[in-house]
């Protein structure tokens, strides 16, 4: 049995950069609901679109022949693909109506009707959360892959999305000049999605039993030729260190030694992000034909 290799870095930036993008909106909403600093809200907002968009663009590349994209909004009914389209699309166009309202070039507009903000947060949240999970299912879809067909990739990737997408928010608004003491409730927050996602990852790999293509894909992700970038890539740099990092700022003596922990952090695990995204495409094993007693592994698409 082989990995597939169709599917590699180009589909994993997509899948990261429209979960991050999501997540980096839903932190805006998150912090706009609560009250806190508008800047930090307007970031969030701000990051949310054009992540979405450079992830989408990455799609299309990859699809080869990019005038043909308009296929990928057809069967909604039966294909995830065209739901997931259709998803992104809304909230892409939310995102910018978002944007244009309350940050340029009509920001009184929202400044002014609280209302109107809080409907398009609502609207907003409920497509970027469809945005995070989506990246999930879209490889739950491919059935073939057992790896890939399970109800806890979904899952992994919404955590991990928001995650991410604190830590660009915490990221940017850090370097603008925003006070970390603003940004502590998001770092406390993002602390709490790590453990959660450390279980998760857990969860799933010790899931794997259920089928001979699974338990290779994790054999393969935790001892073969994607292991480093697993232990390295995901465990380590993505999970581990901001994790320690994140911790040791908060009770951090100075103010600027808490700003530089959380910034490497952020840094750090937005990488890890990435690497989890091709670990799992690159770990993903294609169930082997059966025909009477034999089998026949499926060819590398």
């Amino acid at each position: 049995m082989k990995a597939q290799t169709k599917w590699s870095w180009l589909i994993a930036f997509y899948l990261f950069l429209a979960g991050m993008g999501a997540g980096t909106y839903s932190a805006g909403v998150i912090a706009d609901f609560a009250g806190w600093t508008p800047g930090i809200s307007k970031t969030g907002i701000l990051l949310g679109f054009p992540c979405v968009l450079i992830g989408c663009m990455a799609l299309i590349i990859h699809l080869g022949k990019p005038a043909n994209f308009w296929r990928a909004f057809m069967r909604p009914s039966t294909s995830w693909i065209a739901r997931g389209t259709i998803i992104l699309t809304f909230f892409l166009i939310i995102d910018f109506l978002h944007i244009i309202l309350w940050i340029w070039p009509f920001g009184d507009v929202m400044t002014n009707s609280v209302g109107l903000r809080y409907f398009i947060n609502l609207l907003g949240i409920i497509f970027a959360f469809g945005t995070m999970i989506y990246t999930g299912i879209l490889l739950g879809a491919s059935r073939p892959i057992a790896f890939w067909s399970t109800s806890m990739l979904p899952l992994l990737f919404l955590i991990s999305a928001l995650s991410t997408g604190f830590m660009a928010v915490i990221l940017s608004f850090s370097f603008i000049g925003g006070r970390m003491e603003e940004l502590a409730f998001l770092e406390r927050m993002d602390i709490i999605l790590i453990i959660l996602e450390i279980l998760i990852i857990a969860f799933y790999l010790q899931g794997t039993h259920r089928v001979s293509e699974s338990r290779a894909s994790a054999k393969l992700v935790l001892r073969g030729s994607v292991a480093p970038l697993f232990w390295l890539g995901v465990a380590f740099l993505g999970l581990l260190l901001p994790l320690v990092l994140d911790l040791t700022g908060i009770f951090a003596c100075t103010q600027t030694g808490a700003h530089i922990h959380v910034i490497i952090a952020c840094i750090s695990g937005i990488l890890g992000g990435l690497f989890l995204r091709q670990v799992i495409l690159s770990g993903g094993i294609h169930a082997p034909l059966k025909s009477g007693r034999f089998e026949y592994g499926l060819t590398n698409v």
